[in-house]
């Protein structure tokens, strides 16, 4: 449950692809280095859905 990252060095970039059902992915950036800090996004996917790349910079969290 939440928004989940990992900080500094440790951060990854997320693919995320739905097999089965659908989910809505959120995403927030988090790094106050970046222009963007503090936007969001959401996104309604499922199984006919292609897949999303949430870069490390962003938490990521997704509802079923």
């Amino acid at each position: 449950r939440g928004m989940h990252y990992q900080k500094n060095e440790f951060s990854q970039n997320k693919i995320i692809h739905v097999l089965h059902g659908s989910i809505i992915d959120f995403g927030i950036c988090v790094d106050r280095s970046l222009g963007y800090f503090g936007k969001s996004f959401s996104v309604e996917l499922n199984e006919k859905s292609d897949f999303i790349i949430v870069p490390g910079s962003f938490a990521h969290g997704f509802y079923t």
